[in-house]
């Protein structure tokens, strides 16, 4: 059995809500694009702001998606860390060229507690703990050391155990408010599958043309 949402068809088995069905595209099409060989394809474009306005972008690295949005990890300590927390509304955008394929999302950044964080920062490569290490350090020095040595210095303390998450060290979920799914296909002829939160947390789905 199916049912329809803005001409969009979704198995009811699969998809207990809007939401739902909108965070399992989006892993669908990360794991297409894993197999179709895309370079970075768990990276994604993080746009931040201050209260005054002051935009900033940068690239981020997504841990997972769960049923209520991307997770990604950053150092408070940064200022795109500073920027989550006086301001937590974000843009994020993921685009895969080979596919012709990309996904906007705006909401709001939520910041995960320790022992969620601490479950990500596991799931992490251990070289990509220590250089977080690394960073933390020059964060805290205020000036950064040679990477190499940095890194040979967190091997050797850590050599024996596993590696620690930072204190300042955290994850974030996107709680989102507006998911586009964006297919360039052909001669940049683009269609777009708009998922939006409406009043009381209901979803919406919609097909929009250039």
């Amino acid at each position: 059995m199916t049912r329809r949402r803005g001409g969009l068809e979704c198995e009811k088995e699969r998809c207990g809500t809007v939401l739902d069905e909108a965070m399992q595209k989006l892993r669908s099409m990360m794991d297409q694009a894993a197999l179709q060989g895309e370079a970075e394809y768990q990276s994604a474009a993080l746009a931040t702001a201050t209260l005054s306005g002051q935009p900033s972008v940068r690239m981020v690295y997504l841990v997972h998606v769960e049923d209520d949005g991307p997770i990604f990890m950053t150092s408070l300590h940064s200022g795109k860390g500073r920027q989550l927390i006086e301001n937590p509304h974000v843009g994020l955008c993921l685009f895969w060229p080979h596919m012709q394929e990309q996904i906007t999302l705006e909401g709001e950044a939520v910041l995960l507690d320790d022992a969620a964080s601490d479950h990500y920062w596991k799931a992490r490569l251990r070289d990509d703990q220590l250089g977080v290490w690394a960073s933390e350090a020059a964060h805290e020095d205020g000036e950064a050391a040679a990477p190499r040595d940095s890194l040979r210095s967190y091997r050797q303390r850590f050599s024996a155990v596993d590696v620690p998450r930072p204190e300042g060290w955290r994850a974030f979920r996107i709680a989102p408010e507006l998911i586009r799914f964006w297919s360039t296909g052909w001669h940049r002829l683009r269609n777009r599958v708009c998922y939006t939160r409406g009043q009381g947390d209901q979803w919406s789905v919609s097909e929009e043309q250039p």
